[in-house]
Parts: structure tokens; sequence; C-alpha cells
């Protein structure tokens, strides 16, 4: 069975099969010119729009935006304006765009580890990332995987971050204290 092509984008708005016949002939005579963005932009501009302007936006709505500030292909002469439309964004995609906009803006980190499974082991961890000012969103510990050698146990975090150098020092300080910490998500 063949399952017919589906575009998935945040910008589901814009995402046509074809040119519209009454849009097409007012884009040739007005705009000078079209830029792409990548899904990643679109997610920082939704976030960005949330935190710093608290307004909740659809992907269609914040592509100029991603275009502008992280697409890096827009020259602005003069004034520049965007224009925001839409907050068609159900609350399971709206979790999911803040999640993935934090990590691309490195303000969320997700571990995979493999420790000792000790008494005190996943404090000892917690210690380190407290001392680091890593809050810790959330923490898995699997001492019954069974692709674990015995004694040890996987810990999965997601970690609150103030940016890339922080996460920097993160994974270097846990690689100094023995841990093998894979970037994940």
């Amino acid at each position: 069975m063949r399952l017919a092509s589906h575009c998935h984008t945040l910008a589901d708005g814009i995402a046509v099969r074809q040119i519209g016949e009454l849009t097409f002939p007012l884009i040739q005579k007005y705009v000078d010119e079209i830029v792409t963005v990548e899904e990643g932009a679109i997610t920082k501009a939704i976030v960005s729009l949330m935190e710093k302007g608290k307004l909740v936006v659809e992907g269609a709505g914040a592509v100029g935006l991603a275009a502008l500030l992280y697409g890096g292909k827009v020259r602005q002469r003069g004034v520049t304006l965007c224009l925001l439309s839409g907050g068609n964004l159900d609350l399971q995609a709206l979790a999911r765009v803040v999640e993935r906009g934090l990590l691309a803006e490195g303000r969320s980190l997700k571990l995979r580890l493999e420790m000792i499974d000790m008494p005190g082991a996943l404090a000892h961890l917690a210690a380190i990332l407290s001392e680091l000012q890593a809050n810790i969103f959330q923490v898995s510990h699997d001492r019954q995987k069974s692709s674990l050698p015995l004694g040890e146990a996987e810990v999965i975090l997601n970690l609150e971050t103030r940016g890339a150098a922080h996460i920097e020092t993160i994974l270097l300080r846990l690689e100094g204290e023995g841990y093998r910490p894979e970037v994940i998500g």
C-alpha cells in the first residue's frame, strides 16, 4: 500500500499543493522576494513571541519573524514589518513547540548516561547538577533495563539550562566526574 505524500510543517496554513488563482497575480505584482525558512526557525519565532511578546501565533503566522530573526535571508531596508497572525495551535502542538524551541536555544538539555547502581549515586549526580545551577526538570532512573550491565543504571535527564556555554560546562564537568553523557532529543 502506498500512502499519499504529506507535508509536515508547523506552517501548515501556508503549505499549499498549488498556487492560488487569486493570490498569485497579487504576489507577482507586489512581492519583491520570497524566502524559505527551516522548521527550527519557525519554532524559535513562536517561542520568542510567546516569551517576549506574550503572543500565541501559529506557524504560518510566525514565518515572517522566523525569516527576519532566524533565517538570515531577509535584507532589511528601512522599516521592516512582520505580520503576525493566527493562534491555531492545539495544546499538544504548543507543548512540543516550546520544548523544541528551548532545546534549539540551548535553554534545555536532554541527557542519557549510565551510572553505578548503588545508594547515593543518583543523589551525587543531582548534587553536581545543583552545583552547576542546572535545574532538573525531569529524571528517569532505570535499574532494570536488560541491556545494562549488572550493577549499573540508566539515567535520562531533562535539564533547564542558561544557554550553550552552560550546556558545555555541564557536559565537561560530568565527563570530568567519570560520566559519559549522551545528548539526546
